[in-house]
């Protein structure tokens, strides 16, 4: 099985330097709409990364 998660987190300064992963502060709800779609719905000043988990020993190929 191969799941990804939208967490929301803290937004951090574009100055180029390396930073650490932000903390997570929960995930973003996914909203299912009528044409069967799925939106993730926050706001422009909102930020958040991505959580790839996949417990199987299987590759999996992910287009972003």
């Amino acid at each position: 099985a191969f799941n990804v998660s939208f967490q929301r987190t803290i937004r951090v300064p574009d100055d180029g330097k390396a930073r650490s992963l932000p903390p997570g502060l929960g995930t973003f709800p996914l909203a299912q709409l009528d044409d069967g779609s799925v939106a993730l719905p926050m706001y422009q000043a909102e930020a958040m990364w991505m959580l790839f988990d996949c417990r199987a020993r299987s590759a999996f190929a992910v287009k972003i």
